[in-house]
């Protein structure tokens, strides 16, 4: 069995979400807010684009071999420190769909 270390499709996903969230929040604000609140959450967006995704969280395992009727076989497995996206393929036909989801209430707003 290998093992392997890669970023995160989830992570990615619910990163590139944030943005567009804290950029929705700075539209809505315009003209609504002071200049200070408003700049403030300009600095937001810029720091989440700044900050970007953590890399390499997600643990990568795979395996090659041939079976008793000797057929060529490979698992794949995956699991996120980071989200716990978590996804098993056999064959590795199979293709990342629901798995990939998340509900903006899955995001935790970051401050920093």
């Amino acid at each position: 069995m290998s093992e392997d270390y890669s970023d995160c499709p989830r992570c990615e996903r619910m990163h590139e979400r944030r943005i567009e969230l804290a950029e929705i929040k700075v539209r809505d604000a315009y003209g609504k807010v002071t200049q200070s609140e408003f700049e403030a959450l300009q600095q937001k967006v810029a720091h989440l684009k700044e900050k970007g995704c953590k890399q390499e969280t997600l643990t990568e395992q795979y395996e090659h071999w041939f079976d008793s009727r000797n057929r060529f076989r490979r698992r794949y497995n995956c699991t996120c420190e980071e989200c716990g996206f978590n996804f098993i393929a056999d064959n590795v036909e199979e293709e990342a769909g629901d798995e990939l989801s998340f509900r903006d209430s899955d995001l935790e707003d970051e401050d920093e």
